[in-house]
């Protein structure tokens, strides 16, 4: 079966995020689902999306490169892939959350960006661990 989203504005954008094709219909249904995606010089990035009534959250959980820029770069390329699902959608705010920050540097950037920090669990797929993780809600024209 073809999931419904394949092919559609939403399904484009939720691919250039990087959510497989099989995890469409989760994500339909208010599940949070993984992506992940390979910055163009290198260094792999996971994370999560979900939607929820009038929200969308998404979490940037792992870049596997720190070379000087990646994390920048893919911070960037996450940042663009939500909003685009954001502006399909219709969902003007957006959480976005890092978790699993563990470097200095990128920890008090976040903060200087208006990120402050709380407790949440990962969503299952991610193992369902309770983690500290930034977050600021954007509203999005």
């Amino acid at each position: 079966m073809t999931p419904p989203l394949q092919g559609t504005v939403l399904g484009n954008a939720l691919q250039a995020l990087g959510v497989r094709d099989g995890d469409f219909l989760g994500f339909a249904a208010g599940d949070a689902v993984e992506f992940s995606f390979q910055l163009p010089q290198g260094g792999d990035v996971v994370g999560w999306v979900q939607a929820k009534p009038l929200l969308l959250v998404a979490q940037l959980f792992f870049i596997k490169d720190s070379r000087p820029g990646l994390p920048r770069m893919a911070f960037r390329t996450f940042i663009q892939g939500v909003k685009a699902i954001s502006h399909t959608l219709g969902v003007r705010e957006v959480e976005l959350q890092g978790g699993n920050v563990r470097h200095p540097g990128m920890r008090l950037a976040l903060q200087k960006r208006g990120f402050r920090i709380k407790h949440v669990p990962t969503p299952p797929l991610m193992g369902g661990y309770p983690q500290e993780v930034f977050f600021r809600v954007d509203t999005i024209p």
